[in-house]
């Protein structure tokens, strides 16, 4: 029997698109050529093994990077955004998703390299003061003269600690003390042991480990919590794949928000109850467009002064990329 085939071709959005007839029935195939194939930038990106980073692993498993011709290889650092900022500086991370008081920090004391690329999420972040379940202290100034864990210099738990212990009218030179632990999990054994009375962490992470330990209060940061941050130079060399990449996490963080699953998304990946997870949800607001507020940053800086976690106040320009500053 023969069997008769003729096809036309066209272009369409970089597509070749073949229209094929076989014995007068119409059947399409297309492809994109080799030589309309671009390779994808590929961003390292540090994040924190919390709730606030599920929109990044949903853009990265619903493709949407992709969609935008950029990748992301996400890169979990438990102990938070100090490390996340040092990599950054050692060439170790493209991008950090990271808390704003620490990059702030980072890049009034040491300078060039780091800037501000975005807002992340526009909310406070709460910070449970946590002590041993079985301990005997009953108020937050028992602690004072008492040592804090953190984990490392620089990090939010350090830096929070500080405002915490200022806003409660303590000796910042004498009556607080710092025991460096690392991570959470790390912090869970200093409080354990008692090499450390307390530490401070994000409130629902914590949730899950309400055997071990127990809530002695809490502070709210009086900004929002977390900022994208980036290798400087990135903003010369990348400048749209980094738009591209940003404007992929926001939209990410908006399906996020309207996902019917994503309640028991965030119970079932941080092990939190419904309750939990919808509180937390509610509570926090992803940046729609990334924009920092100057003045945020400058009373962010203004506040690390006054109570000393940092020296000195440095123009916004110098911790806001060109890329974004409004």
């Amino acid at each position: 029997v023969a069997t008769q085939v003729s096809f036309s071709a066209s272009f369409e959005d970089q597509t070749l698109i073949f229209c094929c007839y076989k014995d007068c029935s119409p059947f399409v195939v297309s492809f994109t050529p080799f030589f309309f194939m671009t390779e994808s930038t590929v961003f390292r990106v540090g994040i924190v093994p919390e709730h606030f980073s599920l929109p990044l692993h949903r853009a990265k498993d619903q493709h949407l990077f992709g969609r935008e011709n950029v990748e992301a290889s996400l890169e979990v650092y438990p102990r938070g955004t100090g490390s996340m900022c040092r990599a950054l500086r050692q060439g170790e991370l493209d991008i950090a998703v990271a808390l704003t008081e620490g990059v702030v920090s980072d890049i009034v004391t040491n300078g060039t390299g780091v800037s501000i690329l975005a807002a992340y999420v526009d909310s406070p972040l709460h910070w449970q003061v946590s002590v041993a379940a079985d301990s005997t202290l009953s108020s937050l100034d028992q602690l004072r003269s008492r040592p804090f864990g953190i984990s490392r210099m620089g990090s939010g738990s350090h830096l929070m600690t500080y405002l915490l212990a200022s806003q409660l009218g303590w000796d910042l030179s004498s009556e607080l003390k710092f025991e460096v632990k690392g991570g959470l999990t790390e912090l869970l054994a200093g409080i354990a042991d008692g090499s450390a009375a307390a530490f401070l962490w994000e409130t629902f992470t914590c949730r899950p480990y309400a055997d071990q330990i127990r809530k002695l209060g809490e502070i709210v940061t009086p900004w929002p919590c977390f900022v994208v941050a980036v290798r400087s130079e990135l903003v010369t060399t990348h400048a749209d794949q980094l738009r591209l990449w940003l404007r992929a996490v926001q939209t990410a963080c908006a399906e996020f928000r309207q996902d019917p699953t994503t309640i028991e998304t965030i119970s079932r990946e941080c092990k939190l109850s419904a309750d939990d997870a919808r509180r937390w949800l509610q509570q926090t607001q992803f940046s729609p467009d990334g924009r920092v507020s100057p003045q945020v940053l400058e009373e962010t800086m203004a506040t690390l002064v006054r109570t000393g976690a940092a020296n000195k106040v440095i123009p916004v320009s110098d911790l806001q990329c060109a890329l974004t500053q409004n």
